[in-house]
């Protein structure tokens, strides 16, 4: 399991993954490697803490590239040499000066070298124990010396010779995996880092590996739509190379829906939701305090917890006796702090600092709230409602829609609306059925149990290991429109001219056959699992998929068919045909007129050929 780093203080990303590796070496007897790749000198310290929690136990392996390195004897750095050429910038760092940096216990852990005297561009020479130099990597930003195929990592034999160049930190990434993997049996790598993982898997691996990517965030910007843009670059990238990954997982239907409404119903998207590790008894409601609401987050701008500190003001305003515990750390908490002082709420509003186990709060609280800007799938609306919380949300995407049965175990607001949030808290707190609520929660939590959840992982790694021989990449596609049938009905008729049909009355149905010609790198037992779609895409509103049959004309060349009605297809709507082939997909305008929208009250169809 490979992640950019891993630290107790991230919170929920770190404890989901934890979470996972200790599942498999509990439940699936397995041995799990939590790969990391950032510069950390204190993994030591991080590891032990970490235990001491009891995130990690016998069965997982908490591994760091640069602890690895740092710490390997000749032999060990010997299985990082390659044959890329030592570059020239590594021979000039003797003539600059430098600065040594120190780690948090005092002791020197890297060279830090001003590569244009600017104090903005920089190597870094990562150092030893002893003080000997194990890597050094090219850091340098902007200015005239960016020199993109000359940016990587020089490792350093303990004599200060250089062993091996490697030009991207994903490639050296790949061979530590390499040296991690077996040779024979399958080797699955799952990614909880899109932005290490997305240039990783860019790489050439062995038929043997499969590279899974775990989506942690949504992958689209507000209002979150099926066609909002990327919800950031590495979103951008990432969505770009879908294609590349064995397997794709998301933690709720809903986010798989939109990702194939718009890159296709792929056969390596799959759905994994958080487990519940714990599940209290129907009727445990000894340790639940009235009028005690409970948030547990980091405090960051994410979890937009000024909306439930005012909603609380409502709430406080009609139960004086209400009080709000925020358990959590982040660089939030001062304003947040300033705002309760604001509002008058000191004496019912406290935050009570991070708890890296929650589970005894979820079992005190009357109400669980979370008012995120987004989620993937709040892992702690799980874990509170496994304890027998009910949960009061934001209907946001994606999560809660999933998790919370409205007047049963909870309620959703809608997004930004502080009354209705408070409106529902003070719901629960007032209900004379907490028992029955509390129940409720555990009963929606038992859907998401661990023997679930290993079983889903477990049908995971078999499809990705069966679909790997099927994979394909789709080059290029092109669709041309061979002829266009309009059909009359008992509404009127259609005026036809020369070189075009004018569709006027707005019930006609028109059939239309195009011919669609795929370049793919593919092998041919994989065809048959080619599907074509027509869409029709018009604002604000998710696309309309018409009726169409698919025949195959030969090797590259098949032919699609379709028929429309105007009461099918919006007003101002474009179409669009789609092509999904196993793990691929390519979208693409229909090339039906020369203007840039048509409509069927106006619609002018040019026929080709």
């Amino acid at each position: 399991m490979a992640n950019a780093s891993v630290r107790l203080s991230y919170g929920g990303a770190t404890r989901s993954q934890l979470l996972r590796a200790r599942i498999f070496a509990e439940q699936a007897n397995q041995q799990v490697d939590v790969i990391t790749f950032d510069v950390f000198p204190e993994y030591d310290t991080e590891r032990k803490s970490l235990q001491k929690e009891g995130l990690i136990h016998g069965g997982i392996n908490l591994l760091n590239l640069h602890e690895e390195l740092r710490q390997a004897d000749s032999f060990g750095l010997d299985r990082f040499t390659n044959d890329e050429p030592i570059p020239s910038w590594y021979n000039e760092l003797p003539n600059l000066d430098y600065v040594i940096e120190n780690s948090a216990d005092g002791s020197p852990y890297r060279r830090k070298y001003d590569a244009t005297a600017q104090g903005k561009s920089f190597y870094f020479s990562y150092l030893r124990p002893d003080g000997t130099v194990y890597a050094t990597v090219d850091r340098r930003i902007g200015g005239s010396d960016w020199d993109g195929e000359q940016r990587g990592t020089v490792l350093v034999a303990h004599n200060g010779q250089p062993i091996a160049f490697y030009s991207s930190k994903a490639k050296l990434i790949m061979r530590w995996i390499e040296t991690l993997s077996d040779e024979q049996q399958d080797h699955f790598v799952i990614f909880d880092s899109k932005e290490s993982g997305r240039l990783v898997v860019q790489e050439e691996r062995s038929p043997n590996q499969h590279f899974i990517l775990m989506a942690h965030t949504p992958h689209l910007q507000p209002p979150r739509r099926w066609d909002s843009k990327p919800a950031s670059a590495d979103w951008g990238a990432t969505l770009e190379g879908l294609s590349l990954w064995d397997g794709v997982i998301v933690l709720s239907e809903a986010h798989k829906h939109d990702l194939e409404l718009r890159y296709g119903a792929r056969n390596n998207f799959f759905v994994v939701p958080h487990p519940a590790e714990s599940i209290s008894s129907p009727g445990s409601m000894d340790e639940r305090q009235k009028d005690l609401a409970i948030i547990v987050c980091r405090l960051e701008t994410q979890k937009r917890l000024q909306d439930a500190i005012r909603a609380f003001k409502i709430v406080v305003e009609e139960r004086p006796s209400a009080r709000l515990e925020i358990y959590g750390a982040g660089s939030k908490l001062e304003e947040w702090s300033a705002l309760v002082r604001e509002l008058g709420l000191t004496h019912a509003v406290i935050f009570r600092g991070y708890d890296p186990r929650p589970e005894a709060q979820y079992s005190r609280g009357s109400v669980f709230i979370m008012t995120s800007l987004f989620e993937a799938q709040p892992l702690t609306l799980l874990e509170a409602a496994a304890h027998g919380c009910p949960i009061v949300a934001y209907d946001i995407k994606y999560g809660p829609r999933e998790l919370i049965r409205p007047g049963f175990n909870g309620f959703l607001s809608p997004e930004g609306d502080i009354e209705s949030l408070a409106k529902n808290i003070v719901t629960v707190l007032s209900t004379d059925d907490v028992t029955g609520m509390s129940n409720a929660s555990i009963e929606m939590a038992q859907t998401f149990s661990i023997s679930r959840f290993v079983e889903k992982w477990a049908s995971v790694f078999e499809q990705v290991s069966l679909q790997r021989s099927k994979r394909v990449a789709i080059t290029s596609s092109r669709l041309t429109i061979q002829s266009i049938e309009a059909v009359e009905n008992e509404l009127g008729s259609l005026s036809i001219e020369p070189d075009e049909f004018n569709l006027a009355i707005a019930s006609k149905m028109l059939t239309i056959v195009g011919e669609i010609v795929l370049s793919a790198t593919t092998s041919e037992h994989t065809r048959s699992n080619l599907t074509v779609a027509i869409r029709a895409h018009a604002p604000n509103s998710d696309p309309i998929f018409l009726p169409s049959t698919l025949e195959r004309l030969g090797t590259d060349k098949y032919q699609v068919s379709w028929t429309m009605a105007s009461h099918q297809v919006p007003q101002k709507a474009e179409l669009y045909y789609e092509v999904t082939w196993n793990n691929d997909q390519v979208m693409d305008r229909i090339p039906l007129d020369s203007s840039e929208k048509f409509s069927f009250k106006t619609i002018s169809l040019v026929k080709e050929g």
